[in-house]
């Protein structure tokens, strides 16, 4: 087998998995029972930093700028930038130094061993969110 064709194999492979694990996120915890990735995947909470780094409060997403946004979807330059910013008087806080890997956090639940395994730059900061634009 060539290497494009390994490489296509395994990539399906690969996106299988990782559309499973999507698929196997409990829709029926509330907020406040989720892990950080949960939270970050569910339209209907946000998380957000409390006052000590790498603790993180999941709670119910609250107003116009939250409500129905996808926190993981604001990582990077993504569809989610684009969606937030065509709320009106809404606005991205990148959330530079959060880290998604496990073992950079936590929520009330601590992280599940199944999230991502990586390493990060920094982390224990703010994550990425769409909040309301700051009056000037």
């Amino acid at each position: 087998m060539s290497y494009w064709m390994i490489h296509i194999f395994l990539g399906g492979i690969f996106a299988c998995e990782s559309q499973e694990k999507e698929q196997e996120q409990p829709t029926d915890l509330t907020c406040i029972e989720m892990t950080r990735s949960q939270c970050m995947q569910s339209a209907s909470c946000t998380l957000e930093l409390t006052e000590e780094n790498s603790i993180y409060n999941c709670r119910d997403a609250v107003g116009v700028c939250e409500e129905g946004v996808v926190q993981n979807d604001l990582r990077g330059n993504t569809e989610g930038n684009v969606n937030c910013q065509a709320l009106e008087d809404c606005e991205i806080l990148p959330g530079e130094c959060y880290c998604p890997c496990f073992g950079y956090g936590q929520t009330a639940v601590e992280d599940d061993s199944s999230d991502e395994d990586c390493s990060c730059m920094c982390g224990g900061e703010e994550p990425p969110s769409c909040i309301a634009t700051q009056a000037e």
